[in-house]
Formats: C-alpha cells, sequence, structure tokens
C-alpha cells in the first residue's frame, strides 16, 4: 500500500509547529541552565586572561638583570664605529642630498619644510633623500 500522501500546506504547517516546539524547549533549556553556565564561562575567561598575562609576562633570571638597559662595551663600540662610517657617507654626498637627508632623518622635517626652507621642489626632496638612503645603505654594507 501505497503511503498517503499529506497536501504541502498542511506539511509546512506541521514543520513550522515542530521547529517552533524546538525553539520554545531549547529556549527553556538554555534558561535553565543559565545560572549554571554564566559563572563557568565567566571562570574561564578569567583563567584565559590570566593565563596570557603570565606567559606574556615573564620575569627575567637574576642573571640577565644585573645589567639590564646598560649596552655591552663591544655594543657601544661598534655604534660608534657605524656612526663614524655614516659620516663618512654623509661626506661623499652631494652637499644638497646629504642636508636633505640630514633634515629628513635626523630633524624630522617633512618633505614639504624640507623644499620649503631649501627652496626645491618637494619632489626633487624626496628623490634626494631616497638617493641618500640608497646610497648610505649600500655604503654601510661595505664595511
Amino acid at each position: 500500500m501505497a503511503p498517503k500522501r499529506m497536501p504541502a500546506e498542511r506539511l509546512l504547517k506541521a514543520a513550522f509547529a515542530r521547529l517552533e516546539a524546538y525553539r520554545v524547549k531549547a529556549a527553556a533549556h538554555a534558561a535553565a541552565d543559565y545560572p549554571v553556565r554564566m559563572p563557568v564561562h565567566s571562570l574561564q575567561g578569567e583563567m584565559r586572561r590570566d593565563l596570557h598575562e603570565r606567559e606574556s609576562v615573564r620575569p627575567l633570571p637574576d642573571m640577565l638583570r644585573l645589567g639590564e638597559g646598560v649596552p655591552l662595551r663591544d655594543e657601544i663600540a661598534e655604534t660608534h664605529r657605524r656612526l663614524e662610517r655614516m659620516r663618512a657617507g654623509l661626506a661623499k654626498l652631494p652637499r644638497r642630498n646629504a642636508e636633505a637627508f640630514r633634515l629628513h632623518r635626523i630633524e624630522g622635517m617633512s618633505y614639504r619644510q624640507i623644499g620649503h626652507t631649501l627652496g626645491i621642489p618637494t619632489r626633487t626632496v624626496e628623490r634626494q633623500v631616497a638617493g641618500a638612503a640608497l646610497f648610505l645603505a649600500s655604503w654601510s654594507e661595505g664595511c
């Protein structure tokens, strides 16, 4: 015997009725569980935050803290050597390029301010600073 066919409208009504019953049951279940779930979720969040804070800020061993913030002699000597090398490189640049580079990188002036100060277009300042930076990068690698 073939199964009896239901009209489409009755099928839709039955499906919506089951869906609504499920929604009401799930909402009641969630509401009943809320007093238990909320503290658990809050505690889990606190534990995650505490773990993250402990892992991100680890104390240094006492041996490493002794010279904290104080550069080593070798580091100081290397820095002085690099500065001298940069000074020598700047001396090899054309005067305008060196001046534009110094104003931009050391004095912190914008390209527009440098152009106004030196009386040259901003695009020229950009080219001079970029050219000086490229030259000094290759110059410092040559040591």
